[in-house]
């Protein structure tokens, strides 16, 4: 906690425009299953910039668990940016199966020569979200054949090869 206090200016931040701040430790998919159905508004997941890939973070069943927690109107947003996987892929067939929506958003275009490109995912069931992501705010829907996904990842099955670049 320390290190968060000190380190992470946006928790300062946010607790001084009256955001309430609340840390849970532990698995963060673990905790979940704790949580009521359709809590929240936002998820953020932010788990995969290392060379230490979650894969659990990363199963059909854990999505099911994700969208659980989230609200009709909610939005899971994943910061997916990794120098040696492509997540992309997985993501699609994961959405597909589960019938929900996904767009996709990269800083490269405007991207300061100082900061690191960055690549997110938003999945959400909101057709006006998904809407304002694509036309208000520039969000990419990905163009795939059906015929050419990958298996989803379960709890059960994992293949990190598939999704190196």
């Amino acid at each position: 906690l320390p290190i968060a206090r000190n380190y992470f200016t946006y928790l300062k931040s946010a607790e001084k425009k009256g955001v309430k701040v609340n840390f849970i430790f532990g698995d963060g998919r673990v905790n979940l299953t704790k949580e009521t159905d359709s809590k929240f508004d936002l998820l953020i997941i932010d788990a995969f910039g290392s060379g230490s890939i979650p894969t659990h973070l990363l199963t059909i069943e854990a999505f099911k668990e994700y969208l659980r927690v989230i609200n009709n109107d909610g939005m899971l947003l994943m910061h997916i940016s990794n120098k040696f996987v492509n997540f992309i892929p997985l993501l699609i067939s994961i959405a597909d199966t589960l019938d929900i929506k996904l767009v996709f958003k990269s800083n490269l275009v405007n991207h300061h020569p100082d900061s690191d490109v960055t690549l997110w995912a938003a999945m959400t069931k909101s057709a006006e979200n998904y809407t304002t992501l694509t036309k208000t705010l520039g969000w990419s829907t990905p163009r795939y054949k059906k015929e050419s996904l990958m298996a989803p990842w379960t709890d059960t099955y994992s293949n990190i090869i598939q999704l190196l670049f």
